[in-house]
């Protein structure tokens, strides 16, 4: 057998980080598959071994099971494979999943990207997605609007597209940036949800023109001012003894 990223191996045990025994990969491929057939496979999709990588035991939440899901105290395989149609350019997503060492797909982790080959017509593109977001009622806004082609996870599982604006930017500490947007159904070119989205920046543990702590600056300043002003005392007592020996000897 061999391994996913290197040269072929006598045996089928990974010696790198991120190379996954070909049996892994073997089932894996199986696995996606049975769910969109071979033609569509040999064609859209192929493993990215870049991606794909072996996961050891979390030791955190072995120590703390209730912190994480069950399968993380074990050792287990990222399998992450790309999803890509050269007629359709702005299709280029990532399929994801987990699979135990035996290369059975962990349950526990949810199955990212796998398309529904019955539904990978994809006749909303970019230009369109901006025009069914205009008649949606999205603003205009402040910046450039931007666009995502990518899967849509929880109930939906399917791939959309996003399209948002911004309204607002941050001038200044305690401000955010935000929008809106316009998720669409890239199939049917249903709208899905409108939403709202904003990037709150973290609060400002410095003062404005410095990036050292404004408690360690207070520190510095009272460290340092009673030295120099006894350094400057040390200075003007021998500046004063020299002047009154030069008084003397004159």
């Amino acid at each position: 057998m061999g391994t996913v990223g290197l040269v072929l191996l006598a045996d089928d045990v990974a010696y790198a980080p991120n190379a996954i025994p070909s049996s892994i990969v073997e089932k894996s491929n199986q696995f996606i598959i049975s769910k969109v057939g071979q033609d569509f496979f040999d064609k859209y999709i192929k493993i990215d071994c870049n991606r794909s990588t072996y996961c050891p035991p979390d030791e955190y939440i072995i120590e703390h099971p209730e912190a994480g899901a069950a399968f993380l105290q074990r050792p287990y395989y990222l399998m992450v494979y790309s999803f890509k149609m050269p007629e359709k350019t702005f299709v280029d997503g990532l399929i994801e999943f987990a699979v135990d060492t035996d290369g059975n797909v962990i349950p526990e982790r949810e199955v990212m990207g796998i398309p529904d080959p019955t539904k990978c017509n994809f006749p909303i593109d970019e230009a369109e997605a901006i025009r069914i977001a205009k008649n949606a009622g999205l603003e205009e806004g402040i910046a450039d609007w931007k666009t995502s082609f990518h899967w849509y996870a929880g109930d939906l599982k399917t791939y959309v597209w996003t399209v948002q604006n911004t309204l607002s930017t941050p001038s200044g500490q305690g401000y955010s940036a935000g929008g809106k947007g316009v998720t669409i159904d890239a199939n049917s070119g249903e709208v899905i949800q409108n939403y709202q989205w904003f990037v709150q920046p973290e609060e400002r543990t410095t003062s404005p023109t410095s990036d050292i702590p404004i408690t360690l600056l207070y520190m510095s300043i009272a460290i340092v001012m009673p030295i120099l002003a006894f350094a400057t005392w040390r200075i003007v007592k021998r500046k004063n003894k020299r002047s009154a020996a030069e008084l003397q000897s004159s």
